[in-house]
């Protein structure tokens, strides 16, 4: 079976590493994917210095405004490179990772009679309308092509079942069409005994580190950590590794400043995927301390195939690979004295931290690696091939 797969993600995009290690699995088990990176990072090279400087003043006065029309407008030329890509390369199915305002590659793809499978990871445009609220929305437009797009696709696949159940509900899906996969980690590079930790100066070496690696956006709360470490003052020998960037970045490290906690935490930004797991090595507990209802956290499988027992708020797609109690310990969302409770519990019990650790990577190595993610698309395609030939 030959497969085509269309992204939209760039480089620096979260998605890009679900996008990466989904297809290196791909590679590994011996599929044909033919990958077309629909590419839409901020133009680097962008021409001479005049023609930059001029584009950078529009954008920063007229990307508001225009923002959403121009990603509705990429899907004329988006379409025309999709078609001509999908009549040279005949795949059997497309998978779609959906893009908020996109519709061009199920067009092509139903242009050619080729089924569709559209990989959905969020509400696309609920999510857009609240955590980027920076742009204007132009009404209706983005919902109806969302709306179409799910409703004439083939099949889905879901990140998490919570998702599925809301787009089935949202736009009238029936349940039979929605598949839900998990994201997944590959326990070969986050292996604890191939790893050798990070240096950090500011990690004191018999510390009890809880650690948060993700990207510094408001929905993962990370400017919680300021008021958990002043409950937890009474643990000396407790320690906050931060590592990751973003937009929430800068206003912490001011606060951990003003508050007098330099050496309680440690920040050192974003690295490279490939070094991450030297810094989770450095940790004796994954956080996370809120995350969006619909998530599949890459992190949270990070952390558990390094063996850290994890702490995550109690939604349905942490609770499908967290066993509260075997794994980790799951809090009430949004509740900070639960999760100041949850992380004092495993910072003095180091015989129950060990005893997750183990349980942890046995869970996401025995069904949560991206070979296991892999294996769920490629059923579902040829569920869907099977369908399209009859």
């Amino acid at each position: 079976m030959r497969i085509a797969y269309f992204s939209y993600v760039y480089e620096k995009d979260g998605g890009y590493i679900h996008t990466r290690e989904f297809l290196s699995a791909m590679a590994r088990l011996g599929f044909d994917v033919q990958v077309l990176w629909q590419n839409q990072a901020p133009d680097a090279a962008g021409g001479g210095s005049a023609r930059r400087r001029v584009r950078d003043v529009l954008k920063k006065h007229l990307s508001r405004w225009l923002h959403d029309i121009r990603e509705i407008l990429l899907n004329i030329p988006f379409g025309l490179r999709e078609r001509r890509f999908l009549s040279r390369v005949r795949p059997d199915v497309v998978i779609i990772r959906q893009a908020t305002s996109k519709v061009s590659g199920l067009l092509a793809a139903h242009s050619l009679s080729i089924p569709v499978i559209l990989e959905i990871n969020a509400p696309g445009t609920l999510e857009e309308k609240t955590y980027e609220q920076g742009y204007w929305h132009p009404p209706l437009v983005p919902e109806w092509i969302e709306r179409y797009t799910i409703r004439k696709a083939d099949a889905i696949i879901a990140v998490s079942g919570a998702l599925g159940r809301y787009l089935s509900r949202a736009h009238g899906v029936p349940p039979d069409r929605i598949h839900v996969n998990p994201n997944g980690v590959d326990p070969e590079r986050f292996d604890p005994e191939r790893t050798t930790p990070a240096r950090l100066q500011t990690v004191p070496g018999d510390a009890v580190v809880v650690g948060f690696c993700a990207s510094f956006q408001g929905f993962h709360g990370v400017e919680r950590i300021i008021q958990i470490a002043r409950s937890l003052a009474d643990l000396e020998q407790l320690h906050f590794l931060l590592v990751g960037d973003g937009p929430a970045r800068a206003g912490l490290q001011r606060q951990i400043v003003a508050a007098g906690l330099e050496r309680r935490i440690t920040m050192v930004g974003r690295v490279p995927h490939d070094e991450v797991p030297a810094y989770l090595a450095l940790m004796d507990i994954g956080l996370l301390p809120s995350t969006a209802w619909y998530c599949s956290p890459i992190k949270v499988l990070e952390y558990m195939a390094m063996r850290l027992p994890v702490i995550g708020p109690r939604h349905d797609p942490i609770g499908e690979m967290i066993e509260h109690g075997t794994h980790g310990l799951l809090f009430a969302p949004e509740d900070l004295e639960d999760l100041t409770a949850c992380i004092r519990r495993l910072a003095i019990d180091p015989d129950l931290r060990r005893r997750m650790s183990v349980a942890a990577r046995e869970r996401v190595v025995g069904m949560l690696t991206w070979e296991h993610n892999a294996q769920r698309v490629k059923r579902v395609c040829a569920q869907v091939a099977a369908g399209s030939s009859s």
